[in-house]
């Protein structure tokens, strides 16, 4: 299907095994549209069956998702069933749930957040007991679906903003775009535990790599933007990052992989960033007693730099700078 439609693919179409999905602007401009698609199908020797089609609609289902105007939105009746689903009685049910789930986890902010002590039960080491955590784990996430907000389709010629923010345990993201009256709605939205190595990182390399984490997720979005993405931190030295000339080995193969983005870093207080920051501030996210992410945590207290032997070498003076 992508070989006969490739002229036209994000284009004004786009096509997944079987199903394409066509728009438009305008009304004739979308009549054109549809015509030069079937022209194709036709030299191929392909058909559509006119029972499952659909023509000049302001929205659709596609993929299990609305497709509309006004942005993407959860498929009403899937939003149904998850609302309808019966409290799972063993392990193999909640995994039916959470890969249910799993799909819309971009519309849901907080996603990770919610279901993870429905997570924590499909562990091998973990009996299954359904206590009073996880019930309001299952009816959040039941409410969380269907208050979940209308996420805007990616658009190219528009600005794009990356919310970025680390706690110790977790890093997050909020992809964003302004409409057409100055209003910023979100895209999409990410968060990510970080593993028993990456908690022993500094908080420069932590803010550092939740940006990293939100190109490798959205590098097919933010690659190639026309424009700068402005990549707001709370972490005033990022700022300086690109232009930073000594770098260990880690930021090196960072810097390598984000000079394939056209972005700039802008920084601001970690109180005016609400939507990031409070995906890594949760509750259940940070490691419980027995978490690997404990396991052998280090914390550099005194560097090279700070210790300066004295001429006798019988004392040591100690260069100590504090943080309030």
């Amino acid at each position: 299907m992508n070989d006969t439609l490739w002229d036209y693919l994000d284009t004004f179409c786009t096509a997944y095994l079987d199903d394409i999905l066509i728009y438009s602007k305008t009304h004739d401009e979308h009549i054109h549209h549809v015509c030069l698609v079937l022209e194709k199908l036709r030299d191929a020797g392909l058909f559509a069956k006119l029972s499952k089609c659909e023509f000049a609609v302001s929205e659709t289902k596609f993929l299990g998702i609305i497709v509309g105007q006004d942005g993407l939105r959860m498929d009403p009746d899937k939003v149904k069933t998850i609302v309808d689903w019966e409290t799972p009685t063993c392990v193999t049910d909640v995994q039916a749930f959470i890969g249910f789930a799993n799909f819309y986890w971009r519309f849901i902010k907080d996603f990770s957040k919610i279901i993870t002590p429905l997570v924590n039960l499909t562990k091998k080491s973990i009996q299954f007991k359904w206590d009073t955590t996880c019930e309001l784990s299952f009816n959040a996430l039941k409410k969380a679906f269907t208050t979940a907000p209308v996420l805007r389709p990616f658009d190219w010629n528009k600005e794009v903003i990356l919310e970025t923010d680390a706690s110790d345990y977790v890093s997050a993201g909020v992809l964003s775009q302004y409409d057409d009256d100055g209003v910023l709605h979100p895209v999409a939205f990410f968060s990510k535990k970080h593993s028993a190595t990456e908690c022993n990182y500094e908080i420069y390399d932590k803010e550092l790599l939740a940006i990293i984490r939100c190109f490798e997720e959205w590098r097919p979005e933010l690659e190639g933007t026309p424009s700068p993405i402005k990549v707001i931190t709370d972490h005033r030295n990022l700022e300086y990052f690109m232009t930073t000339k000594l770098l260990n080995r880690r930021q090196a193969c960072w810097s390598e992989f984000l000079s394939h983005f056209n972005f700039k870093i802008v920084y601001r207080p970690g109180k005016q960033g609400a939507k990031p920051d409070a995906l890594t501030r949760r509750s259940e996210d940070l490691p419980k007693e027995g978490d690997e992410r404990l396991l052998h945590q280090s914390q550099t207290v005194l560097k090279k730099e700070n210790l300066e032997l004295a001429p006798d070498n019988s004392s040591v003076t100690l260069n100590v700078t504090t943080r309030a």
